[in-house]
Formats: C-alpha cells, structure tokens, sequence
C-alpha cells in the first residue's frame, strides 16, 4: 500500500475541472488509506498543502478571506466544500464518544453519549425542550438532559416516565457515560482501540436483535482484549491459546492480582460467551446479551475508577 503522505499532484488547478479531477484522485487514495469520508477532509487539505507546496493554508474558519477561486487561500476551505457536496452526511463526524444500552419498560434503548467540552449541568426532566441538544456540547456551561440522548425518545414517552424510571434512566446514562469515557481514552496498547470496535459492535448487534450471538461474542471479546491490553501495556504475558486466553475469568483475575482492582465474579462470568453461542450452535436470548453487556459496562466502570488512562 502507498503510504498516505506519499499522495502527488503536478500543479494547482486553476479551474473545477482540473480542482475535481485532483480530488478525485486524492479521495481514492485516502479511501484505499482505509479512511471513511468523515476521516478524510482534514487529511485531503494536509495533503493539498503538501503536494502543491502551499504552506499552511487556512482551511475552516468563517473569518478567512478566501480571495480568488482556486487561489492558494481558497483551496483549503474549497477542500471541505468538496467533500460536503459529495459526501453529505457521510462526511459529518461523529463526536460521540460511545453508546450503551438501558432496558426501560421491557424496552432496549440506545444511550448515544454526547461529547461534553467544558463543564456541564447534567440532569434529568422529562421536558424535553429543556436542556441543549445534539451530540456536542460545549461553550459552557452546557446544560445536559440524558433524555435528549436516549436516541428515538419522544415527548409522550419522556413526559408518562415515573420517578423511579427517571432514576434508573439517569443512572442507566451515568454508567455508560464513564465506562465508555474511560474505553475511548485509553492508550498503550493497541489491544484497547481492538476493544473499542468489538465494543461498539455488541452494542449495534443487541440494538438490532437479530445477531445476539454476536453481541455475546464481541461483548466477550471487547473484555478479553481490554484486559489483555492492561497488561501489555505493562509488559505483563498472558495466555494465547484458546482455553485461558478466552476465558474472562481468568484473565480478569490475572488483572486483578497484578494491578489490585476488584471485579464482581458474577460480572466476569456473565461476560464469558460460549463456545456454542460463538458458532451458532446454542441460541441466547436477548435477556442474556443485555445481562452481559450491563456486567462488561460494571467492569470499565471499575477500571474508569481504578486504571490510569496512561502509564505514568
């Protein structure tokens, strides 16, 4: 594969012509990158600047003076232009720094957590006029109502919760909230940003409902390699082969041992899918997904409370 940096382009384009047949060029090359379209504009404007010899071109900004079309300070801005016009919202970037599910009334819901910059007042009101929307808030202090981010709530079922079911849903929020702060953020091995995408993915097979054993098995895999990836990132071995290297059990008591955290055995075991559910040879219910996926997001809490984000 080439790598990204080593894009090229002979001149600056003068007209759209020219200006989209450069861009078609370099969205090809980011795309065979492994870049989606929302990863790939501010590297297109990096690659610009390189490739054309530009220096640092202003590219956002609703002050910048972008002069003549297709001049040095109007290509950055026109790079994000490109990609809104043919990307869409395939070129919007997701803030969110995770989801999780809550069950309420017999109901799976999708907690779509916002991107908080700044300090924040987060509480609970069924009143859904009040509080800021959308999955970025900041400029504080921002006003956070979880239901906001309870993704297809509407008035009518906002408004008939009782205050218990408040409390559980703003509890609900609270726990993925940390759990997936902690899991996003974490560094020093690649086993954690592997975790995160096994993550992710049990979260999309329990919403959907039709892959619960795949929501099982990620929800497995994202414990085995977040508890892999503390102990490498320490230079700790653990087991490879296929009896303990999955058994969660086990390796959350290795964690356990060598960095003294505390794990409920319940929550371990819950997370522990079977060989059986792995391959399609036992069904699992949706009860059983859900209950694994509450155990796994009690265990990153303990490890949001306990692990360091980065070794000293």
């Amino acid at each position: 594969m080439v790598h990204m940096d080593q894009w090229t382009w002979p001149k600056r384009p003068t007209n759209a012509s020219e200006y989209n047949e450069m861009m078609l060029s370099l969205d090809i090359h980011l795309a065979k990158q492994g870049l989606v379209p929302a990863q790939r504009s501010l590297q297109a404007s990096r690659l610009v600047s390189m490739a054309l010899k530009l220096g640092g071109i202003p590219f956002l900004g609703h002050n910048i003076q972008r002069g003549k079309p297709f001049s040095v300070t109007d290509l950055g801005p026109r790079v994000f232009d490109w990609y809104n016009e043919t990307y869409g919202e395939l070129n919007k970037i997701d803030w969110s720094p995770g989801s999780g599910v809550l069950e309420l009334r017999a109901t799976y819901w999708r907690l779509k957590m916002p991107f908080i910059q700044g300090a924040s007042k987060v509480f609970i009101d069924k009143d859904l006029t009040k509080g800021q929307t959308g999955n970025v808030l900041q400029r504080g202090p921002t006003s956070c109502n979880v239901l906001h981010h309870f993704v297809g709530m509407t008035p009518a079922f906002a408004s008939s919760l009782a205050p218990a079911e408040l409390t559980r849903a703003l509890e609900g929020f609270m726990r993925v909230y940390h759990a997936t702060g902690w899991l996003t953020q974490v560094a020093g091995s690649g086993l954690f940003e592997q975790a995160v995408g096994d993550y992710n993915h049990s979260v999309d097979a329990l919403m959907d409902g039709a892959a619960l054993g795949k929501a099982r098995w990620d929800t497995s895999q994202c414990a085995e390699k977040t508890f892999k990836g503390l102990l490498d990132r320490v230079g700790q071995t653990f087991p490879k082969d296929p009896k303990l290297g999955h058994n969660i059990s086990h390796l959350g008591g290795m964690v356990q041992t060598h960095f003294s955290y505390t794990f409920s055995p319940t929550d371990l075991a819950t997370i522990q899918c079977p060989p059986a559910v792995r391959y399609g040879e036992k069904t699992t219910s949706r009860q059983e997904a859900y209950n694994a996926h509450q155990a796994l997001i009690s265990v990153l809490l303990v490890l949001a409370k306990e692990a360091p984000i980065v070794v000293p």
